[in-house]
């Protein structure tokens, strides 16, 4: 009997051995007692946590499963609500039967609590007088304006900005029961946001990349009102404002930039007409006749003008021209002067 459970002891062990592997299953001391093993599936308790996590979460979404338990007062009151609606009809159907606009969601309450996670959509819906209160939510694009207040940026500036987000309502449900004045708690986080943008982000790069700051600005925002039901479209910065003596420094800077710009340019042209003017001196020095030409134009474009008084540079040859024709024409002939007769 002893080496039959010994067989049959070790048949097992191999059994678990092949099923779990290795070092599971039972295990046997020297003195053949069976000790106890425990068999832990991974698997199985990662998704047991999962279904846990989804269960506990699920318990804190659905609000409306738990609205759905009704008390027997509120059962009684229901079925009094009710038989009052038959015995009125149809005069009661004037307080049953209400409207939804395009523009609006109704979120249905029945004893404080939510008939519905889903809100009605545009129509017709059906409450129960003295029982049921609807409160209609508009889920139009609407403005919310960031007033003006002061930052520091990055670079200890004080600056002063204000902006504008606009937000558009995708769950009535969470956007009445989450927050209480939602438009107040979105502008007060976009303000919030803002300063702790601008902080990390120097002045002039406030100045160059607006746009880029905007656009971060809207994906923090979307981050945390998702979960109210909303969602930021677009987030911009309107204005930026700098103090006076930010101002006046600013401007003393920028036309300080633009006299040396100035100097710049002026130097470059000076230059290049010194080029250009160098090159030209060399071609009339190897043509003479150039140079002589050149010079009469000049004397042209002179008497074009009008001037009385002309200045002839000595360099052009016209004194030794003006010597040559004096000799051509010879002296001049002398005054025939003869007395007076009264001498």
């Amino acid at each position: 009997m002893s080496r039959l459970s010994r067989n049959s002891r070790e048949e097992r062990r191999r059994h678990g051995d092949a099923k779990y592997g290795p070092g599971s299953g039972t295990d046997t001391d020297s003195h053949g007692a069976v000790g106890r093993t425990t068999v832990v599936d991974v698997d199985g308790v990662a998704t047991a946590g999962l279904v846990g996590l989804d269960a506990m979460e699920c318990e804190h979404l659905d609000i409306g499963h738990s609205s759905q338990r009704a008390r027997p007062c509120e059962l009684f009151l229901t079925f009094l609500s009710s038989l009052l609606i038959l015995l009125t009809l149809p005069f009661s159907l004037a307080f049953c039967i209400k409207i939804v606009h395009e523009n609006q969601r109704a979120v249905i309450f029945r004893f404080g609590r939510l008939r519905s996670l889903r809100a009605c959509r545009p129509g017709l819906f059906l409450v129960q007088p003295c029982l049921d209160t609807y409160k209609r939510v508009d889920v139009r694009t609407r403005a919310i304006e960031i007033p003006f207040h002061e930052v520091v940026t990055a670079d200890l500036i004080t600056v002063g900005v204000d902006a504008v987000c606009y937000c558009r309502v995708e769950n009535a449900t969470r956007w009445l029961t989450s927050v209480r004045n939602p438009e107040l708690v979105v502008q007060l986080l976009a303000q919030t946001r803002l300063k702790a943008l601008l902080a990390h982000n120097t002045f002039p790069r406030l100045l160059a990349e607006r746009q880029d700051i905007s656009q971060q600005l809207q994906l923090e925002l979307n981050a945390i009102t998702g979960s109210w039901g909303a969602t930021v479209e677009r987030a911009d910065i309107k204005d930026v404002r700098v103090p006076k003596d930010l101002q006046l420094s600013m401007a003393v800077e920028a036309e300080a930039t633009r006299q040396a710009r100035a100097k710049v340019i002026a130097a470059e042209s000076e230059r290049t007409t010194a080029i250009e003017l160098r090159q030209a001196a060399g071609l009339l020095a190897d043509s003479p006749a150039a140079l002589h030409l050149r010079s009469l134009m000049a004397l042209g474009a002179f008497a074009a003008g009008g001037h009385s008084t002309l200045l002839l540079p000595l360099s052009c040859g016209l004194p030794r021209q003006a010597s040559g024709l004096h000799a051509l024409l010879g002296p001049p002939e002398p005054a025939n002067t003869t007395d007076s007769p009264m001498l």
